[in-house]
């Protein structure tokens, strides 16, 4: 419904249908920093179903139907916006045998549409490329970003990125960037890095290509993701009442497709003193909750 007052407001908003998902991460890796990481959910177990990732170098484009994506009763082509949203998340399981041990923590938990993903060679210096399919939402690209996502474990090392894209305009781009991957200790599924686009570009339509100026990990590691970001959701430590924010009943109203596969993913601030700043065990990763209304614009 066209909303255009503020009784049609509180009509969509009471007829909202809700939706709601709990995910449980598994850490693909060896005791790492976990602070600052973002990780995405997709492909972890949980409501929705984990995600199917992609395998091959032309990649997949997902919607509201993919396995993975939150459950919608929406139209594509239609807009609508999140609202009154709700999360949580906590460290699970709560105790651990090694020598850190992550109690409370603020966690942060993203929200994206998902719309494609590849699988990319890492390990190879050589330029990549491939067919981009045309985009049957975002058709312009406008809003949409790039990130890069660990699949498998491996050993990273720092280097240019360069990506060859077709912008929000239609203009095509090579774009190279220095990327901390060893740094960052971007090795272990499911962190990932968001992909800086080249200044004043606020989208892309097409991705075609990919280089690394240095040859790391092992054959199927990583791969790119195009999404439309919708937003992220403070949760307050219960250990730090005072890190609790504000939730509003609106929550900005993130728009999105109706054919949108919605996903989520979680990135953990630093624990509380005296615990260490690492996760030393490979079974301990937070399990998060997200429940919103799903309003018709």
């Amino acid at each position: 419904m066209a909303i255009s007052s503020l009784a049609d407001l509180r009509t969509a908003y009471s007829s909202a249908p809700r939706i709601s998902a709990i995910k449980v991460g598994a850490w693909g890796g060896v005791p790492q920093r976990y602070y600052g990481m973002i990780w995405d959910y997709f492909d972890q177990a949980g409501n929705p179903i984990a995600g199917v990732a992609p395998t091959t170098l032309a990649g997949t484009q997902y919607s509201k139907s993919s396995a993975g994506a939150m459950q919608l009763n929406t139209t594509a082509g239609s807009t609508y916006a999140l609202a009154d949203v709700q999360t949580s998340a906590y460290w699970e399981p709560i105790t651990s045998t090694g020598f850190a041990y992550p109690g409370g923590s603020e966690f942060v938990i993203h929200v994206w549409d998902r719309v494609w993903a590849n699988v990319v060679q890492s390990s190879s210096t050589s330029r990549q490329s491939w067919t981009f399919p045309a985009l049957t939402r975002y058709t312009t690209g406008a809003g949409l970003s790039l990130w890069l996502k660990t699949l498998a474990y491996h050993t990273p090392a720092n280097c240019n990125v360069t990506l060859e894209y077709v912008n929000q305009d239609g203009v095509s781009r090579t774009h190279t960037t220095f990327q901390y991957i060893s740094a960052l200790l971007y090795f272990a599924p499911p962190s990932m890095l968001p992909l800086p686009l080249a200044v004043g570009d606020t989208g892309v339509r097409s991705v075609s290509a990919i280089t690394f100026s240095v040859g790391h990990g092992t054959a199927n590691a990583a791969g790119l993701c195009l999404m439309r970001y919708l937003g992220s959701y403070r949760v307050g430590a219960t250990s730090v009442p005072d890190s609790t924010a504000p939730l509003s009943v609106f929550g900005g109203l993130p728009q999105f497709d109706g054919d949108a596969c919605l996903t989520l993913g979680v990135q953990p601030g630093p624990p509380p003193p005296p615990l260490n700043a690492v996760v030393s065990s490979s079974t301990i990763m937070p399990q998060i909750g997200f429940e919103a209304k799903v309003l018709a614009l």
